[in-house]
């Protein structure tokens, strides 16, 4: 027996204010040849645990996440493999190794990276505030020199070259 419900079952209100249940049978679910073949595949992105017990291949990376939540260092094959090439390109262009990445997780899917920043790359007093002499677009009175001209409210290429 498997989980797939072949029928749904609804209420519906009769005309003289009686309900009657009502079960109408579900579509078969059909798979051709190309869709077996493409499930079966050997690159199908499949859930894996990205930092196991054992030891992980993904040596470029420092695990963030909370070892009391295990599900958090899991997710989906093709994370991994960007991992894994992200690793593998993490290097000086003398092919020196850089400071490890670090992961902080994935979504409830495990298809997105949440990436840790490490303080080797960005110290921990610049991740939480910036120098006082120093200022962000928008908290500004004079908007942070960006001119009426310039903000247009959206996304442009030559805009974006003038503030550059």
């Amino acid at each position: 027996m498997s989980d797939y419900e072949d029928s749904i079952s609804e209420t519906i209100a009769g005309r003289n204010g009686t309900a009657r249940k009502v079960t109408r049978p579900l579509p078969p679910i059909t798979l051709s040849s190309d869709d077996v073949a493409w499930l079966n595949a050997y690159n199908t992105p499949h859930w894996m645990q990205f930092f196991p017990a054992g030891g992980s291949k993904l040596t470029g990376w420092v695990n963030k996440t909370n070892p009391q939540k295990p599900v958090e260092a899991m997710g989906v094959s093709w994370v991994y493999d960007l991992m894994a090439a992200s690793q593998d390109a993490n290097k000086t262009a003398d092919g020196k190794a850089r400071p490890a990445l670090w992961f902080a997780g994935t979504n409830s899917l495990g298809n997105r990276l949440n990436l840790g920043i490490n303080t080797d790359y960005i110290s921990q007093s610049n991740q939480e505030s910036i120098d006082g002499d120093e200022w962000l677009f928008g908290l500004r009175a004079d908007r942070g020199g960006i001119t009426p001209d310039l903000d247009t409210g959206t996304w442009n290429f030559e805009n974006s070259l003038t503030l550059a």
